[in-house]
């Protein structure tokens, strides 16, 4: 008896947890405090969605615009954005970041994270992320101390 009352809530909980359809997220609703439009998926913006297109400009230019630009922080913390010398917003753990609308090319992006660690990265309007290298500083070997 116990079985067969403790199977039953159990179809009946299970029912409920099934996702919805045209629902992507299943039973829950998307984020809404992650920004729509122009510029989607940021947490926080620095300026209007409707600026930043133009505001930004690639470091490398390709013919074409109204293209997107697609980031993602792929880190467990929060993200300032900087895309060339634009302070963009603020990207949550583990999302994507798109603006709409951007011209061709590929831009540079710098990541600063809460710690205080930046990142330097390029990515490209078709998707592209290239991983900048880092600078390596020659090394300067002094002379032996000789004692006469």
């Amino acid at each position: 008896m116990i079985r067969s009352t403790l199977l039953v809530g159990l179809l009946a909980l299970s029912t409920a947890s099934m996702a919805e359809e045209g629902n992507a997220h299943g039973p829950y609703a998307q984020n809404p405090g992650l920004t729509t439009g122009q510029a989607n998926g940021f947490w926080e913006l620095y300026m209007a969605a409707d600026e930043l297109a133009t505001t930004i400009a690639p470091s490398v230019s390709v013919n074409g615009t109204d293209h997107s630009l697609t980031i993602e922080n792929q880190s467990l913390s929060w993200v300032d954005v900087h895309i060339g010398e634009t302070r963009v917003g603020i990207l949550k753990p583990l999302k994507y970041g798109t603006i709409e609308g951007v011209a061709a090319g590929t831009y540079d992006i710098t990541y600063t994270y809460p710690n205080g660690f930046v990142r330097h990265f390029q990515a490209t309007s078709d998707g592209e992320i290239i991983a900048v290298a880092p600078v390596i500083e020659p090394v300067v070997e002094e002379p032996a101390n000789v004692e006469e």
